[in-house]
């Protein structure tokens, strides 16, 4: 749970820190498009890239890691 807090708080700080351009540059469409694509890059890749120490093993993309079968 720790972890999953953490992880919002690294995307809502990247949202504000992203907010925080000035009005007449981040209303440029080519600007916004590109705004939210560095968030979701951060979301999809950067959290669990820094949070890797902290996830369980094979969680990092939010797939469990397959189980081996021994026969």
């Amino acid at each position: 749970m720790i972890v999953a807090v953490a992880g919002l708080a690294v995307v809502f700080a990247v949202y504000f820190a992203l907010g925080a351009l000035p009005d007449g540059v981040k209303e440029v469409g080519l600007v916004r498009a590109l705004r939210y694509a560095l968030l979701v890059l951060v979301a999809a890749e950067g959290v669990p890239l820094l949070l890797r120490r902290w996830l369980p093993v094979g969680e990092v993309r939010g797939h469990a890691a397959p189980e081996r079968v021994t026969a």
